[in-house]
């Protein structure tokens, strides 16, 4: 398990790494995945998605400008993508499996004070 930096789009997630990551050679050993979105603040509401990967080659640099200016912001976005000019990208995509959701509603209303 390690976090990572994704985006939805055309149906699925998409994670980009560079080729020879240790989570391109999991996936090629086996490709069963799961990733888990977690809010920070209560009631601490999540996803986790189990499904298969696959990896996929082409816009891998577009890929990691779109991701790092949503993490980041635009100036400090872009400078982060200039790190991986020449790199050879692969994109980690990941389509809707399993589903599981969870919040901690009711526990967070029983902790606040009354």
């Amino acid at each position: 398990m390690s976090p990572v930096w994704h985006e939805w789009q055309d149906g699925g997630f998409t994670v980009a790494a560079a080729a020879g990551d240790i989570k391109i050679r999991h996936i090629q050993r086996n490709d069963q995945v799961s990733i888990s979105l977690a809010e920070d603040i209560p009631p601490y509401k999540g996803i986790e998605v189990r499904s298969s990967a696959t990896i996929e080659e082409g816009q891998g640099l577009e890929t990691i400008r779109r991701i790092a200016i949503r993490y980041l912001g635009s100036a400090r976005g872009l400078a982060y993508a200039k790190l991986f000019d020449g790199a050879h990208i692969q994109l980690i995509r990941v389509r809707p499996g399993t589903f599981r959701g969870w919040d901690f509603a009711d526990e967070v209303e029983l902790a606040e004070p009354t």
